[in-house]
């Protein structure tokens, strides 16, 4: 059986190609945890936490490809939208801005309750205080699927966009390099990253690396 070996090249011009897949992973997140918030919603399998952390991290997650950011926006998938999905995309990105990167909204209200006793029962005085609380946990189920209907339809215009990219980068790589000079880069290893590498920014210096794979 043919090994065939692969060489990881730091290239500017391949940055969209590479922003692509990042991008895919994102709507493909948004579809897992949609998934995931309907059916245990509806089953009533979901703590009330898991609860939140979905609907806070999915208009997150789904804004981050047109809210710009280090990597190449994708706005070009709103011209692939109906009216009334464009008008529903453009109200997950405000909720984004407006509620969910936020802590304190207008999706979660406060206000003291002051309880009076009885005059029946000792007369007027105020027995304690506390803080009552209202939240919107979550949309409604169909809103999250019409969510899911936008996703999938923004990754399978990455992936037409990533074919195309593909080519684009290979005529790239061949005008840089020649065959003889891609088939001479030398095995290298990187190590593993650490929480602190997340704030180095990105990395555009020239790396090979050579490895054999089974196809």
């Amino acid at each position: 059986m043919a090994t065939y070996s692969s060489i990881s090249l730091a290239l500017p011009e391949a940055q969209r190609l590479l922003d692509l897949n990042s991008i895919r992973r994102d709507f493909e997140r948004c579809i897992e945890m949609c998934k995931l918030l309907v059916g245990g919603a509806e089953n009533s399998r979901l703590p009330s936490a898991v609860i939140d952390a979905l609907a806070t991290s999915i208009p997150i997650i789904y804004a981050r490809p047109f809210n710009g950011g280090v990597r190449h926006r994708v706005s070009e998938i709103e011209s692939h939208l109906e009216a009334a999905e464009l008008d529903f995309h453009n109200r997950i990105l405000a909720m984004r801005t407006k509620y969910a990167a936020h802590s304190i909204n207008n999706m979660e209200q406060h206000h003291l309750r002051v309880w009076l006793n009885p005059e029946e029962r000792g007369g007027r005085k105020i027995n304690s205080v506390n803080v009552a609380s209202n939240y919107l946990a979550c949309l409604a189920g169909g809103d999250y699927r019409r969510l899911i209907t936008i996703c999938q339809k923004a990754v399978d215009w990455i992936d037409t966009e990533t074919e195309s990219e593909s080519a684009l980068v290979t005529d790239i790589v061949l005008e840089l390099y020649t065959l003889d000079q891609l088939y001479s880069f030398d095995l290298e290893t990187f190590s593993g990253g650490d929480l602190k590498d997340v704030h180095g920014g990105r990395s555009r210096h020239p790396v090979s690396e050579r490895k054999g794979s089974e196809p």
